[in-house]
């Protein structure tokens, strides 16, 4: 049986008793009866003769048991419509049986081994991949395979989690470094340049981190845009120092150089911040939902990766990002643009302040005992977003009953050209003291619109760490530089606003002259 989108359907089989199915992430599904393996995909079941246990990956291979009356269970692998055994000669002369497989995309495997008819002793096998340098495993090792490098370098040194790098671990010693590159230059097939004539080597300068390659293409970004040995080549022909004396570059289209690593086409700047305007312009900014709903002094965000991920791939390094925040009053006017600053980890205990060592964190029932946040600052800071979980942005400006534009922009991407950002997200924060619509399952229900006895019922459990009460986020109102700490006195300013009194803080109107 298929199901999908609430409604199951049987696919054809040729056995009356099929059972122990696999299914991979392409909606490709297999199954055995106890000798027939068959496998359906886009409306068609194909019978692929003896098999059992079918294991699935997501780039077409299919690992499965097979055995006669006169041998035990084999394993072999359907690779490439190559069939392969993958269990040994010696299995047959001993009678162990090996099945059950699972086969990832890279084509490793492991197995369950029995002794035939026991059940114990038994253990599991694993046949791992060889680190050959052809991390995209289609039997070369070329450009594709060379640009997710950079960003798995580890250096020289023990690193426990290589992840999806590992296959660049070419000499197995748990890291990513000049000897696993200098391994894999003996086998690399793809171009071999100096485009910016340093007598060091592209490829070399990239996982060395001297150069960026914010398009991946293996090819340094200065040489996208024509620059050797800080000279800009435009498309005319003519040649320009960059950045002589006071002279700003000129936001030209450069011509990069011929034979190099992408086929020579030509990247633009044409707003002279020396990256590529591919890079730049049109940056996704995949801001994920707040379940937990908008907030009194914070502004809620989390980024996700928006890159798809090759399922044989590891993904080139992600840009840095900073995060910019806007302000535009409702009634006209300038308002106001900042940068999210460096988030950190707080205390999630309603008496433990943003100044409180996160070791020192006392534990709230039902919540996490830390949570991140971030001020605002004048001053763009680049990272890695996309590893941050949920964060909190906090500060004097920001405040109840207003709209913000947060946008994105990658590391080395003109601050000055507004098409460098992406599309903004609007957050409105709620009405002053409106922190909950309900308590009546956990997480509380979002602000609703209204200030009513709910919310300074909310503050007061939030005040004494109460199970059922929201998270710190929705109830540090005060003061005006939030300290992290719910005391009495946020309850009292929800009371306030009950009774009809304004915010009573004043806010920055020009946080950053």
């Amino acid at each position: 049986m298929r199901y999908v989108s609430g409604s199951s359907t049987a696919l054809l089989s040729a056995s009356d008793t099929p059972q122990l199915t696999a299914i991979d992430n392409t909606g490709r599904i297999a199954w055995s009866s106890f000798h027939l393996l068959e496998v359906w995909q886009n409306g068609q079941t194909t019978q692929l003769g003896d098999g059992h246990l079918p294991g699935l990956n997501d780039v077409g291979d299919i690992g499965y048991s097979f055995k006669t009356p006169t041998t035990p269970w084999q394993l072999f692998v359907l690779h490439n419509g190559q069939e392969y055994r993958i269990s040994n000669d010696e299995d047959i002369e001993n009678s162990i049986d090996n099945f059950r497989p699972d086969i990832n995309n890279a084509g490793e495997i492991a197995w369950w081994w029995i002794p035939n008819g026991e059940l114990s002793p038994a253990g599991t096998r694993m046949m791992r991949r060889i680190r050959n340098g052809d991390v995209d495993f289609d039997n070369d090792v070329d450009i594709d395979d060379f640009t997710p490098m950079p960003g798995c370098f580890t250096g020289p040194g023990d690193f426990d989690r290589l992840c999806e790098c590992r296959f660049f671990d070419i000499d197995h010693d748990r890291d990513i470094d000049q000897d696993d590159f200098d391994l894999f230059l003996r086998v690399y097939t793809g171009p071999q340049e100096d485009c910016d004539g340093n007598s060091i080597l592209d490829l070399q300068d990239l996982v060395d981190g001297t150069h960026s390659d914010c398009n991946a293409n293996g090819v340094p970004d200065l040489c996208d845009l024509g620059i050797s040995n800080g000279e800009f080549r435009m498309a005319n022909g003519e040649s320009r120092m960059a950045n002589a004396g006071s002279e700003p570059r000129p936001p030209a289209l450069y011509a990069k150089r011929q034979g190099s690593g992408s086929g020579g086409i030509a990247s633009s700047d044409l707003d002279g911040d020396g990256v590529p305007d591919e890079c730049c312009v049109g940056v996704s900014a995949p801001f994920l939902a707040d379940s937990e709903g908008v907030k009194n002094r914070f502004l809620s965000l989390k980024l996700g990766d928006p890159r798809t991920i090759a399922p044989t791939n590891p993904l080139p390094p992600a840009p840095f990002k900073a995060i910019r925040v806007r302000y535009v009053p409702s009634g006209g006017g300038s308002g106001w643009t900042m940068f999210v600053g460096p988030p950190k980890e707080v205390c999630e205990n309603s008496g433990q302040g943003f100044t409180i060592s996160p070791a020192n964190c006392v534990n709230v029932v039902g919540m996490p005992k830390t949570f991140r946040v971030a001020t605002l600052q004048c001053q763009p800071y680049y990272t890695n977003w996309n590893e941050a979980d949920s964060f909190y942005v906090y500060h004097p400006a920001v405040a109840p009953g207003r709209t913000y534009l947060v946008q994105t922009i990658n590391e080395g991407c003109g601050l000055s050209a507004e098409a460098n950002f992406s599309a903004p997200l609007s957050i409105n924060t709620p009405r002053y003291g409106d922190v909950v619509s309900n308590c009546s399952s956990s997480p509380c229900g979002p602000p609703n619109g209204l200030v009513e006895i709910q919310d300074i019922v909310a503050l007061i459990d939030k005040f004494r760490n109460a199970a059922n009460a929201p998270r710190k986020t929705r109830c540090d109102l005060e003061p005006a530089a939030l300290d992290g700490v719910i005391n009495i006195t946020d309850a009292v300013l929800t009371l306030d606003a009950f009774r009809g009194k304004l915010y009573p803080f004043s806010v920055p109107s020009n946080p950053c002259p």
